[in-house]
């Protein structure tokens, strides 16, 4: 491009440029340098919103308005047979007839063809979302005139300096000799330019008046989502003060329930009281009931030894008497005998007595410790996950709404530089209301994007379901 360039314009000028810049290396540097600055806007962060501005008004409109008049004019009105013989002249041989078929119908039939539905198709620049306002499209119309306006100027130039009235000169053009054959080809040029041009500003004016009957009906359609999203708001209010009264109902029966368990620990430990003061006096009525067998006990080793003296002093003398005491002595043997099992039933009993007093206290400790894991279960009913600074913690999950305006692909290498993914909505009313909420007045991206496969997937690759509810 850059030698097209400076070609051209020594071709052209080449005196006055060689007169101040001297040397051709000069003229390539200014060049460059006019290219550097032109191409500036193209890399700073508009150059995106630029580049495709240029692209669309150049390769739709202009390439193709140069490339059919350019076939018109080679194959049609220079002529195929002249175009023939100068290959031949060049290159020795005639181009055999596929090419001069090609030459003479194909290509220019497809030319045509193409601008035509281009043109009956054209719609105005647009990146993604953005729609470029009317003095940006007017800045491409310029830009696409540019390159095809000078076909006109020129025709209309050479009809202006050929000699003779208008009529005589377009008789000259077609059947006689006065001008050029180059002349005559250029002049109807610019007449099929100027023709096709004004057809093509009247297609123009009838897209740029849909174009006006879209933008009513897209405004219609802004205001009936502005209805719909105060009317959100207002479900949103409804439903928020639901969740509070909810709320602070459950907060009540916790409260409640927070009472009968303390009331109920309180009767529980009256009456672990009472029955401690009832084992501490069934010991003391067991250590009493011991005191008195023993002193029983003592009383007896006391007449058993007055017996002994007895018998021994009266042994001599009492002898018929003794079978008799010894049957009373065995007979008292047995009744401490019977005394002994007695006081080991009672031990038995009592030892028996405490290990059920034990039972029944770890029976109502254990009842303790389950009441209390219960209530503390109810307290903890959803894990707290750990967020970052500036995160918002709603349930399981950690959510950032960032203030920063960029685009879809910006905000999605961002969450996964974050570790996270954009936005993926459930079909969960409370986490619904919770980004609602959250990004009331506020635009935001979400994970949604048919980048991949063509059809709408969320950021996890997971596909979207609408929901026809």
């Amino acid at each position: 491009m850059v030698e097209v360039m400076v070609t051209s314009l020594l071709d052209s000028y080449s005196k006055p440029i060689l007169k101040y810049l001297k040397r051709k290396e000069f003229l390539v540097l200014v060049v460059c340098g006019a290219a550097f600055l032109l191409g500036i806007p193209n890399v700073m962060q508009v150059g995106i919103y630029v580049f495709q501005l240029m692209d669309h008004y150049t390769a739709i409109v202009s390439i193709m308005f140069l490339a059919f008049f350019e076939v018109i004019g080679v194959c049609w009105l220079y002529g195929v047979k002249r175009l023939s013989s100068n290959l031949e002249e060049m290159t020795g041989k005639r181009p055999n007839i596929f090419f001069r078929a090609c030459w003479w119908v194909i290509c220019p039939v497809l030319i045509t063809v193409i601008l035509v539905f281009s043109v009956i198709q054209f719609k105005p620049a647009r990146y993604e979302n953005y729609v470029y306002p009317p003095w940006a499209q007017g800045v491409g119309w310029l830009i696409a005139l540019a390159s095809i306006i000078w076909i006109p100027i020129a025709a209309v130039h050479k009809l202006w300096v050929l000699p003779g009235s208008f009529t005589e000169v377009i008789y000259t053009l077609c059947f006689g000799n006065r001008c050029s054959r180059q002349s005559g080809i250029l002049a109807i040029l610019g007449v099929c330019m100027i023709i096709f041009m004004a057809m093509t500003f009247v297609i123009f004016g009838n897209q740029d008046q849909k174009q006006t009957e879209t933008k009513k009906l897209l405004d219609s359609l802004s205001s009936s989502v502005t209805f719909l999203q105060s009317d959100q708001q207002n479900k949103q209010r409804n439903f928020v003060n639901k969740q509070d009264q909810k709320q602070s109902e459950t907060e009540r029966s916790l409260d409640s329930l927070k009472s009968s368990v303390q009331s109920d620990q309180q009767n529980r430990q009256r009456d672990i009281e009472s029955l401690s003061s009832s084992l501490s006096d069934l010991r003391s009525s067991i250590s009493n009931l011991t005191s008195s067998v023993v002193i029983t006990f003592k009383k007896q080793d006391q007449k058993q030894t007055e017996t002994e003296r007895s018998l021994d002093s009266l042994k001599s003398s009492v002898q018929s008497d003794q079978q008799n005491k010894q049957r009373d002595l065995e007979s008292l043997k047995s009744s401490l005998n019977d005394l002994k099992r007695s006081v080991s039933d009672l031990a038995s009993s009592v030892a028996s007595l405490s290990s059920q007093q034990q039972t029944s206290e770890e029976r109502v400790m254990n009842a303790l410790k389950e009441l209390a894991s219960n209530t503390s279960a109810k307290k903890t009913d959803v894990s707290v996950p750990n967020c970052k600074s500036g995160w918002i913690t709603y349930e399981s999950s950690c959510f950032f709404f960032s203030n920063n305006q960029v685009n879809w692909s910006e905000a999605r290498d961002y969450c996964k530089e974050q570790g996270a993914l954009l936005l993926k909505i459930q079909d969960n009313d409370k986490e619904w209301a919770f980004l609602n909420a959250q990004t009331t007045n506020t635009l935001f991206w979400v994970g949604l994007t048919d980048q991949t496969t063509g059809n709408w997937r969320w950021a996890d690759e997971t596909p979207y379901i609408m929901n026809k509810e």
